[in-house]
């Protein structure tokens, strides 16, 4: 009876150990790539196990790059939770959002700046949807990629995602659309064929 008393105490020490310990596995990755066009966003899908603090960082503004806006989203709901000009950081042009965040899925949207979130949720889109070249409204180049002061940038990007479990990229808001459209053709046409 000693012997089980005992067993079960250290059951319940191991059980709040577990409980308290950090996520798993928990990570850093790295994005790099280049944009074709002024209203092109970029969809990253990261994870984590436990409560935890994010970071999503750009590097590329410094490089020559465009300058960058984040939009995070739950990827449950699809609910906007940070976006429109968040994060910017205006003395060094980079993007940047470090937050306490809850067990789960996000997708974090990378954009050029003014290609902001407009609604609660990513299927509202963006503001600049549409139009490849909305930058040249910044000064008299042509664009793409002029800076709101007009000076001329490049679509290269830099973003990384701390302290996740994983972190890939997903399709444009679009190409999303067109693959949930496509999956319900497809379970339309299977339907109709086992009748």
């Amino acid at each position: 009876m000693n012997i089980n008393r005992k067993l079960k105490s250290l059951l319940g020490v191991f059980c709040l150990i577990a409980l308290a310990a950090p996520q798993t596995f928990a990570a850093n990755f790295t994005f790099a790539g280049s944009f074709t066009r002024d209203d092109q966003a970029n969809l990253y899908q990261f994870s984590i196990t436990a409560p935890a603090t994010v970071s999503i960082l750009t590097t590329s503004y410094s490089a020559g790059g465009f300058s960058p806006v984040l939009s995070l989203f739950d990827s449950q709901n699809m609910n906007l939770l940070v976006g429109r000009d968040s994060g910017l950081d205006h003395a060094n042009g980079e993007a940047s959002l470090s937050l306490a965040l809850t067990t789960g899925n996000y997708i974090v949207a990378l954009t050029q700046y003014d290609n902001l979130a407009t609604g609660p949720r990513l299927s509202d889109g963006f503001l600049r949807t549409g139009d490849p070249t909305f930058t040249r409204e910044f000064g008299t180049g042509v664009g793409p990629f002029l800076n709101i002061d007009g000076a001329q940038r490049t679509g290269n990007f830099a973003l990384g995602i701390s302290n996740v479990v994983s972190a890939t990229a997903a399709p444009e808001p679009s190409n999303v659309a067109l693959a949930m459209l496509g999956s319900v053709c497809i379970l339309f046409r299977i339907k109709k064929a086992s009748k």
